[in-house]
């Protein structure tokens, strides 16, 4: 990691990556770097959605562990035949609960769903804890959520990059780029939350309700 970040500072002055496994090193980073984080925050409601849907529709190896092999399509059921375990180090970095930790003693008789709650929590809890030791003037974040152009350019003025302009990148977040509309062609079919039933929604808020809140998501219930 250290050397690919040397040489794109290097080579282009600025060197940027998004890499959801980089939380535990966040101090390290800053220390050996000077670096700058921008931490996009995501209702996680609505990651956990979209994770079950690009395991049912789309790659079939999100927590394969989990008992319940989902409802997968052909694609999803082809490309996980197609991708060993022990090389699946997209699922390998996932976070699980350790030994004596919350949700240890559950974790093999949770649901998919309770799975990606917890992917969800710990990956961004991880995140703001480490975040916030830096100084203030080291980090931003911005809530995908409800992202709007504004928010973009104030990120990117954050960060030193010039030559955004509002106007294309208002219309690109109009679009649904890297959606699996945009990848496949298929259309969403887990429930958005709004849609969850009581139980559904009470299992979401038990493993992930903490840090919503800390995030200023208010409980529905």
């Amino acid at each position: 990691m250290g050397s690919r970040i040397r040489e794109g500072i290097r080579e282009h002055g600025v060197y940027g990556e998004k890499n959801l496994t980089y939380g535990p090193f966040v101090a390290l980073l800053y220390e050996l770097f000077d670096a700058k984080f921008v931490f996009i925050r995501r209702d996680g409601r609505d990651v956990v959605r979209s994770l079950i849907d690009w395991h049912d529709r789309m790659f079939g190896s999100i927590y394969r562990e989990c008992r319940a092999p989902g409802n997968l399509t052909p694609r999803a059921l082809e490309a996980a035949a197609g991708l060993l375990v022990h090389e699946d180090s997209s699922d390998f970095s996932r976070p699980r609960p350790l030994e004596g930790a919350p949700w240890y003693d559950e974790w093999d008789e949770f649901s998919r769903f309770e799975m990606c709650a917890y992917y969800w929590d710990t990956v961004n809890r991880l995140y703001a804890d480490r975040l916030e030791l830096l100084p203030k003037d080291a980090w931003i974040d911005i809530d995908y959520t409800s992202v709007e152009a504004d928010d973009v350019m104030r990120v990117a003025s954050f960060c030193g990059l010039e030559g955004l302009d509002d106007g294309v990148v208002e219309t690109m977040l109009t679009k649904r780029i890297n959606s699996l509309a945009e990848r496949v062609g298929d259309l969403e079919a887990f429930p958005g939350w709004e849609n969850w039933d009581p139980h559904l929604t009470e299992r979401y808020w038990r493993i992930a309700g903490e840090t919503m809140r800390r995030f200023g998501y208010r409980d529905p219930r």
